[in-house]
């Protein structure tokens, strides 16, 4: 089968027309042309959505701040019309003036009382939370006591028995340096008197070679 025929090995196809090796190699630059080409219109496409996205966002943001900041920075709008409406009834009612200094009067006691209920009662609360709180902790204290007492002591005794092993090791090498320093020095003054000594016996010695040589030379003249 030719190089530019197809299909199955039973079947003759007919070779293409001016297929040439340019032409193959034109036709699959066209083919890579165009698939960069597309993927340029979708990257431009996605950068373009993005873009929008991003502009939707923040106009989204600037719309909740504009509203959140004038919730924030003009209650005096919200309430003033509820103020002048209050004051008004306040004004033109006596009622209302009246049914304010008398409930204030009789719920003055009420109020004290309630207040000091909650204080009493609020206070037992607090002292036997405190109670409890107190006594919560002090088993766990002891719970962790159990572990820490132990542990601490053995660090105590191991540093106890650390610092007295190297204290023993620390006198004992200066007892043995004082020692060995007085040995030295002993043995020096007596290698010292050794020598004095020999050399006044060799002295000695020779002198009385050479006294008897004399003599006995005197005697045989």
């Amino acid at each position: 089968m030719s190089l530019f025929q197809g299909g199955d090995d039973n079947q003759d196809v007919a070779p293409i027309s001016g297929a040439t090796p340019e032409g193959i190699a034109q036709g699959i630059e066209s083919i890579v042309d165009t698939t960069l080409r597309e993927v340029d219109s979708m990257r431009d496409k996605a950068a373009d959505v993005a873009g929008r996205t991003k502009d939707m966002a923040m106009r989204s943001t600037e719309s909740v701040k504009k509203t959140s900041k004038g919730l924030v920075t003009h209650p005096r709008d919200y309430l003033q019309p509820v103020a002048e409406k209050a004051g008004w009834y306040w004004s033109n009612l006596p009622f209302v003036r009246w049914f304010t200094y008398t409930a204030s009067i009789f719920s003055s006691v009420p109020i004290a009382m309630f207040v000091t209920w909650l204080a009493i009662t609020g206070l037992i609360v607090f002292s036997i939370a405190s109670i409890g709180f107190l006594i919560s902790e002090g088993f766990f204290f002891l719970l962790g006591s159990a572990v820490f007492v132990p542990v601490v002591g053995f660090v105590l005794v191991a540093a106890l028995g650390t610092g007295a092993f190297f204290s023993f090791v620390y006198y004992g090498l200066r007892i043995l340096k004082f020692v060995t320093s007085r040995v030295l020095y002993a043995l020096g003054i007596l290698s010292k008197e050794v020598a004095v000594d020999t050399r006044g016996s060799v002295a000695g010695f020779k002198r009385g070679v050479t006294h008897a040589y004399d003599r006995e030379t005197r005697e045989n003249r």
